[in-house]
Formats: C-alpha cells, structure tokens, sequence
C-alpha cells in the first residue's frame, strides 16, 4: 500500500467534511505563571465582544455559541473567566494532597486523573448544552 503524499489525509479528524462540522478545540497547556489562564480570559473577552462574528462565516447557518471554557486547574483560587466546568467542582485538590500524602505536583496529576475518568460525562455536558 503507498504511503499518502501528506500523512495528515489519513487522520479522520482532519477529513474536510468533518472539518466543516467540527468546533474548534483550544487546550492550553503550560508551566505555572506562563500566562495561561490570562490567555483564557482574554480569549473569552474578545469571543463575547464580536469574536463570533470574525469566527463564522455568515453562509455557516445558525450562529454557535460562542464557546465553552473548561478549568481544569484543580489548584487554582480564582478563575477571572466564566468557565463552563470547573474541577474544582468535581475534585477537592486539597483533599486529594492530604489523602495520598502527595505534594502539589503529584496532587495535580492525581486531580487530572480522577477527573479524566469522568470526562465522558463532561463531553455529554458540553453536547446537551450545545444542542440547547
């Protein structure tokens, strides 16, 4: 079988037709104070200020909404953005440190790992909640 003249032809996600109906998916990830729930503010800020508009075009059918922000920082005191789902709701990162002696890092991890094995509850929130 001949290997595809571009290897991303074979990734489904990519397919065009699929493209047209997809969201747009942002994950950002990075090292503490790199900017990142600043980035996330201010993405939400200009996506509520017109950002729609610049995001669709006006032949795409009904607006979308204008998108959906996940915290998934189990650490964090303050979220300065509306997010749709929060961790801190679902896991007590605190109690996770205590209850597996761990330190912040590892309490981190251990948080992204008991809420990953919810996360198709959080897709079928998400889906509801853009349907509606």
């Amino acid at each position: 079988m001949a290997e595809p003249e571009h290897p991303e032809d074979n990734i489904p996600i990519l397919q065009p037709d699929r493209l047209e109906k997809s969201p747009t998916c942002v994950i950002v990830v990075g090292m503490a104070g790199s900017g990142k729930t600043t980035l996330m503010a201010q993405l939400q800020r200009s996506l509520a200020d017109g950002g729609e508009d610049a995001l669709s075009s006006e032949d795409a059918g009904p607006p979308m909404p204008t998108g959906y922000l996940l915290n998934l920082d189990p650490a964090t005191k303050v979220v300065p953005y509306g997010a749709s789902i929060d961790i801190r709701d679902t896991v007590d990162y605190h109690q996770v440190m205590a209850q597996h002696k761990l330190g912040p890092n590892g309490a981190i991890l251990t948080c992204l790992n008991l809420f990953a094995t919810k996360f198709d509850q959080v897709m079928s929130i998400l889906e509801r909640r853009s349907c509606g």
